[in-house]
């Protein structure tokens, strides 16, 4: 292989990877989130919905109007936690989320990430 093949070869491997890099790093905290104050990203803590190995634990539960509600993801993977007027964004490993809920009904969520994990928030 030519010198000038190889240098060629050489940058376009080096753009390749600062590309893939960049595009996995993300630019933010993975937290955040379209509903506004009401919502934030935490630092692990106590936890009322924990998530591991693809799935929410205790994903059903019962509070009352005005509760904030926590989820800890004790997995490998990002998940999120998205329902109807709300979403975490991405939840890194070892990070948390929390919304409160300040009008009762019954809130279904999921991971966008992953259709199969789902739960439910009855607030009364």
């Amino acid at each position: 292989m030519s010198k000038t093949m190889h240098r060629a070869l050489g940058a376009s491997t080096l753009a390749v990877t600062s590309l893939l890099v960049a595009a996995c790093g993300g630019g933010g905290n993975g937290g955040g989130d379209a509903a506004g104050a009401d919502s934030e990203e935490v630092e692990v803590g106590p936890a009322d919905v924990t998530i591991v190995n693809f799935a929410y634990e205790d994903p059903e539960f019962t509070t009352t109007a005005g509760s904030t509600v926590t989820w800890v993801n004790e997995g490998a993977a990002p998940h999120t936690v998205t329902g109807e007027g709300f979403d975490s964004s991405i939840i890194r490993s070892g990070r948390g989320w929390t919304h409160t809920f300040e009008e009762p009904g019954t809130y279904e969520y999921w991971c966008s990430n992953h259709e199969s994990m789902t739960g439910t928030i009855v607030v009364e």
